[in-house]
């Protein structure tokens, strides 16, 4: 099983293939999109002395109380340095803080400061089999140093352009735990999955119906199938005991 965060200095070439020729309704879905998109960054100190450096995507749940849902392996909580304020964890350059998680929904809500009110909120909707689904991630270096190419000289591309994926939903399910019996139990999670591999760098990130409505997160991706975690995951998560410090 692959995460699918971006670590700042390894970058995946196929992060950067643009749907061409999208129609005038999927260009107001991806501008509606980036308005409700945050970019999570963190910087974490490791036992080797170096900084652990990567990122993901977040939505924006509400802009008064500066809240947002991210996927929960985008957060290197597992890292105390976080805990002690030895690192920082960013989203839109903004400081933010974990205030609760889940790792069976791989979902983890983060606060920061009130964001401005031109922004705008995520409205969540339930997913279903054959719907459409979009996503963005702005774009990027990508290093081509451990890559053959035939132009000699040729080592880095530099695209400034919005990086745009589309796709269609394969499968809607609940999530099942192998507990060593014949019959897994229910998690009460729900993900679903696509018809295309998410590329890396999408982690975290809102998948979006064509009505603007988000309908999860991106995050993880076996056999080439993405899975994605649901809006159902997050509004269970918003509800439960552990977040019920923010309301």
């Amino acid at each position: 099983m692959h995460v699918l965060f971006t670590i700042a200095t390894t970058f995946c070439i196929l992060c950067f293939s643009f749907v061409a020729n999208a129609t005038a309704g999927e260009n107001d879905v991806y501008k509606l999109f980036k308005s409700t998109h945050g970019a999570v960054q963190y910087s974490i100190p490791t036992l080797s002395g170096e900084d652990s450096i990567g990122g993901g995507g977040a939505i924006l749940l509400n802009k008064t109380k500066g809240l947002w849902a991210t996927a929960y392996h985008v957060i290197p909580e597992m890292y105390p340095a976080l805990k002690e304020d030895q690192g920082y964890l960013k989203v839109n350059n903004l400081a933010a803080k974990l205030i609760c998680a889940s790792s069976v929904f791989d979902i983890a809500i983060i606060e920061t400061e009130p964001v401005s009110a031109e922004s705008t909120e995520a409205v969540l909707a339930q997913p279903e089999v054959g719907s459409e689904v979009f996503a963005i991630m702005g774009g990027s270096l990508v290093n081509f140093g451990s890559l053959t190419h035939s132009t000699a000289g040729m080592n880095a591309l530099l695209t400034t352009s919005d990086q745009r994926f589309q796709a269609r939903i394969q499968s809607v399910f609940e999530a099942r735990l192998h507990n060593g019996t014949l019959n897994p139990e229910f998690t009460g999670a729900w993900f679903f999955s696509l018809d295309k591999a998410v590329r890396t760098g999408f982690s975290g990130g809102g998948m979006m119906s064509k009505e603007g409505k988000t309908l999860g997160l991106a995050t993880t991706i076996t056999g080439g199938v993405s899975y994605i975690t649901s809006s159902q995951n997050i509004t269970a998560l918003l509800q439960s005991k552990d977040c019920a410090k923010i309301h």
